[in-house]
């Protein structure tokens, strides 16, 4: 059943080491595995758009595992998205449209991944860049504009391609020098797009007059980003290595947020990420096992539902401020929204 909960174990504010209390709209919306399908073991929450319908994946398992996409509106309507002989339909965003693309694969962990795009009057359609053996990713924009990366040969060295799908015509794009495209992730309104390249790995701008700009991190020599916004804003994680002595290192991951005058690192932990930033600069992640909020002034919220062992999992912020994600507790799995 989907239902609203007052059952919030813990939201608060950080200011230095000093924790004061937030407010937020009472009673969050939770929906459960099974409210997604009697048959689901385990659901993820993966994007949100404006009007606050999710897309998601669930997973079912007869004499092998499915991953399903779904489609979950403001409304309480629930549709399932299935790619045409796929075992694996793996949605990565939602536009304002409802028009969801992502990835599928015919066999699990075998073979190559195909793109998807998915409308509520048109069904799921199945793409492909040309070229392509294995379609890593596809994310859709408002004006429909669809943008992911692709490999056109096989092996894990093979290299990476951009490419940007737009009224039906494909143009293609690589990582300059000797650097290659490992995922793109997110194409904003203006058709900017954002991913992250190897040699190190290093996030990128690729705006839409062809302009590449790969960005440099200043811990440690390795990152990787989440998303970016209208303003070009790109927010990620970086890899920092604190030294322990005698060549020993201890890893940590350090979240950061790049805007045009300034890199920002915040939220150091060995299990922080960032999942999604707003037109805003406001971020979402998770951090250990709950989630954070970060506003555009700086300010970082706590997200955690429940006592211990539960997991909350932010994974989108719409420009409402409106936070989605997933939330585990006594075996089961929940996608929730939290309002401001």
């Amino acid at each position: 059943m989907l239902k609203r909960s007052s059952a919030i174990g813990r939201i608060a504010v950080v200011f230095g080491c000093t924790l004061v209390s937030q407010a937020f709209a009472a009673n969050p919306l939770f929906f459960s595995q099974t409210d997604i399908s009697p048959d689901a073991i385990a659901l993820q929450v993966v994007a949100l758009n404006a009007n606050g319908d999710i897309a998601g994946l669930y997973e079912t398992f007869d004499t092998q595992e499915h991953l399903h996409g779904f489609l979950y509106t403001s409304n309480g309507t629930i549709k399932t998205l299935n790619a045409p002989g796929a075992i694996q339909t793996i949605p990565q965003s939602i536009n304002g449209q409802d028009v969801i693309t992502g990835i599928w694969q015919a066999q699990n962990g075998e073979g190559p991944y195909h793109a998807f795009v998915w409308s509520p009057t048109g069904g799921i359609i199945s793409f492909d860049p040309p070229g392509s053996v294995s379609t890593q990713s596809a994310f859709i924009n408002d004006s429909g504009i669809i943008a992911g990366s692709f490999n056109p040969s096989n092996g894990p060295t093979a290299p990476g391609i951009g490419y940007i799908l737009s009224n039906g015509a494909y143009t293609t794009f690589a990582a300059p020098g000797d650097s290659t495209i490992t995922s793109v992730r997110g194409i904003n309104a203006n058709g900017d797009v954002a991913g992250t390249v190897t040699a190190p790995p290093q996030p990128f701008l690729r705006t839409s007059n062809g302009a590449f700009n790969v960005i440099s991190l200043p811990l440690g020599n390795e990152g990787s980003i989440a998303g970016l916004n209208a303003s070009d804003e790109i927010a990620g994680r970086t890899l920092e290595k604190i030294s322990l002595g005698k060549n020993t290192y201890y890893p940590v991951d350090t979240c950061f947020v790049r805007t045009k005058r300034s890199l920002t690192t915040f939220e150091s932990h060995q299990l922080a990420a960032v999942s999604g930033i707003n037109d805003g600069g406001d971020i979402v992640g998770p951090v250990g096992l709950q989630s954070f909020l970060r506003t555009a002034d700086g300010q970082i919220t706590i997200i955690a539902f429940g006592g211990n062992g539960t997991i909350t999992s932010a994974s989108a912020i719409n420009n409402a401020g409106v936070v989605t994600g997933s939330y585990f507790a006594s075996g089961v799995w929940y996608g929730f929204l939290l309002y401001p």
